[in-house]
């Protein structure tokens, strides 16, 4: 059996893909400017993080497999 070779820029990718993707709501949400905002926005930040969380194990178990 062959070990497949694995590309070490994938996991970069997807370490700065994660960084931007959470900085940028991040922004939004520090940035708002009262508290119905801050309110909206920590729900869409949330339903980010749980995106993010989903597509990182999609794309660890595609790459592993």
């Amino acid at each position: 059996m062959k070990k497949k070779k694995r590309d070490p820029k994938l996991w970069w990718i997807l370490v700065l893909l994660n960084v931007l993707v959470i900085e940028c709501s991040a922004s939004l949400y520090l940035d708002a400017a009262d508290g119905e905002a801050h309110a909206k926005l920590a729900i869409v930040l949330l339903g980010i993080a749980i995106a993010v969380a989903t597509a990182d194990f999609f794309g660890i178990i595609g790459a592993l497999a």
